[in-house]
């Protein structure tokens, strides 16, 4: 996406949101097929990180996050590419800022007495909708309206 995006910004608009939308199809197509992956071989899997059962009882455990990651955290991720690409580092530290202040510590914080391991995975996996939300919503002003973009 990254270097995609810088050579796509001196050409129409229109062709970047082309760009974009594939990005976004590759993406998510990938992500699916990790999660898939994931979900059909779990045990597989994790036993490239360990072979304590301990361990793997207990990660097996949350294991849904771990399927759901890849699909989730491609939304934001993409977007960290498409902005890299568009040199907009402050915009990225910016969202970034307001995600880990705003939503995830205080979501871990507040749920972690009543949820246990998995507030940590639920703020996580709400930390990453929200910097993806939040660079959605920027992308308009910092990516498709630099000035260098042709509007053709």
């Amino acid at each position: 996406a990254e270097s995609l995006v810088g050579k796509y910004l001196s050409k129409s608009q229109k062709e970047l949101r082309e760009l974009i939308k594939r990005i976004f199809i590759w993406g998510f197509g990938l992500g699916g097929v990790f999660s898939i992956a994931i979900f059909l071989f779990p045990q597989n899997i994790l036993s490239f990180f360990t072979n304590n059962e301990k361990v793997l009882q207990i990660a097996l455990g949350y294991m849904i996050y771990t399927i759901l990651a890849p699909l989730i955290n491609s939304f934001s991720y993409l977007w960290d590419g498409i902005y890299l690409g568009a040199s907009r580092a402050k915009a990225l530290r910016n969202s970034m800022l307001i995600a880990v202040f705003l939503i995830y510590l205080p979501l871990y914080f507040l749920t972690r007495s009543y949820l246990g391991g998995d507030s940590l995975w639920i703020a996580m996996v709400i930390f990453m909708v929200a910097r993806g939300f939040l660079l959605f919503i920027q992308a308009e002003r910092e990516i498709f309206s630099i000035g260098y973009v042709k509007n053709a």
